[in-house]
């Protein structure tokens, strides 16, 4: 049930494995970057996350790996031409399976792209068309299940609280879901129905998660990304602990038959602040204890 996003090319985002261990981690969530459009894998790229990957399976903590447009690069813009992308997915998927044969030994979680469903928003832009995404999570299943069979899919986590969007993938496939798992991030939700308040963000997070596990043929869900910035609790760090505190417990108490996992956002504010469990100095906020305690509460 606990995970954490980290990120290992980060320094403030890259805690030792035993550190994750003790915290009570049991999966950790990072990006596979490789800026390199060759036909292979960077070499240097390739034994960074080998051996990253090596460290926290010979600590008892698994991986999701993510690939997305950091993992090979020059994807056609959100409005491409469906020949253009059609090329571009032959060549992520082809990476992808590249990947997985890497990594096969530790027996990794591969989530496809990262929110697909966002509109571009500056410099961020994920966005893709519902039958684009739909090619690309089929594909990419077919490579890597074409080389470790047993390797989970992961669909992309989904931000936007639309499970019609789900459903449009799956309905330009044809009615398949080619993926083991759904995923989602429910940023802004509450979790309970008045904790903060009633009128907190944008709704109850079980009326969403249950809208997910209907639109994606109630297949075990995922939570990738949850967090809450301090400014969105009054600057209180003591409140973002009990946030944090009452996210794990709903889930485990009301939702545990369908929720798999919820891996926090983030380790620290380092990667993205204030999202963090630490300080970007390393200095730990009390959520670093919650999720400790919690954690610990609740062994695999």
């Amino acid at each position: 049930m606990f995970g954490l996003n980290i990120d290992p090319n980060n320094p403030r985002g890259n805690p030792d494995p035993a550190e994750l261990k003790e915290l009570g981690v049991e999966m950790v969530r990072y990006t596979f970057y490789d800026s390199s459009s060759g036909d292979d894998i960077d070499p240097g790229k390739a034994n960074f996350y080998y051996e990253r990957a090596k460290a926290y399976h010979e600590a008892g903590i698994d991986s999701l790996v993510i690939l997305t447009y950091d993992t090979f690069p020059n994807r056609p813009p959100p409005n491409g031409s469906d020949g253009d992308w059609n090329n571009y997915i032959e060549r992520f998927a082809r990476r992808s399976g590249q990947i997985t044969q890497l990594l096969a030994k530790f027996q990794p979680a591969y989530q496809v792209w990262n929110e697909p469903d966002h509109p571009v928003k500056g410099d961020y832009a994920p966005s893709l068309r519902e039958e684009v995404f739909g090619r690309m999570l089929r594909r990419t299943r077919d490579v890597i299940k074409g080389v470790n069979p047993q390797a989970l899919v992961v669909t992309a986590g989904l931000a936007m609280g639309n499970p019609s969007w789900l459903t449009k993938v799956i309905s330009s496939l044809g009615g398949e879901l080619p993926a083991d798992i759904v995923a989602f991030h429910p940023y802004g939700q509450r979790p309970e129905p008045n904790w903060p308040d009633p009128n907190w963000a944008f709704g109850y997070f079980g009326d969403l998660l249950n809208g997910y596990y209907r639109a994606g043929q109630r297949k075990p869900i995922w939570i990738t990304e949850m967090g809450v910035k301090e400014e969105d609790l009054n600057h209180n760090r003591e409140q973002v602990a009990e946030f944090i505190d009452k996210y794990y417990n709903t889930v485990i108490t009301r939702f545990s038959d369908k929720v798999q996992k919820l891996i926090w956002f983030c380790y620290s504010d380092g990667m993205v602040p204030p999202f963090g469990l630490t300080e970007a100095s390393g200095n730990r906020k009390p959520a670093y204890a919650t999720y400790k305690r919690l954690a610990a509460a609740h062994p695999r």
